[in-house]
């Protein structure tokens, strides 16, 4: 069963999350979720989930391994904030193919440093 599945079950026999459970929340947000808790079976059970605010879902599923799995599985793809990862080199050469054309907002042109 897929993992969205697990979160569906829960909102639609229990509601939405209207608080955070966790007793360090820095009261910072106001939209709540359903959490899975670490280390219990993935189960139709209200005994795995526990409500959240957004900000401490966050804190508390992404780990410093999940944080190095995901930049692992970034390398060459597009951030969704941020464009494509480049490499020094690529960016050099970009960098070079625009000196002498004029910078599009300032009407001045591109120098190289």
């Amino acid at each position: 069963m897929l993992y969205s599945s697990y979160h569906n079950w829960i909102r639609k026999n229990y509601g939405r999350a209207d608080k955070c459970s966790n007793i360090d929340c820095r009261k910072i947000c106001k939209k709540y979720e359903w959490s899975h808790i670490h280390g219990k079976p993935m189960e139709k059970n209200i005994e795995s989930f526990r409500m959240m605010c957004i900000s401490c879902h966050r804190l508390y599923d992404i780990t410093d391994n999940t944080r190095k799995k995901m930049s692992i599985c970034r390398i060459g793809k597009k951030h969704p904030l941020f464009g494509t990862h480049r490499s020094k080199e690529t960016k050099k050469k970009m960098s070079k193919s625009l000196i002498g054309r004029k910078v599009w907002n300032k009407g001045l042109t591109y120098k190289l440093k």
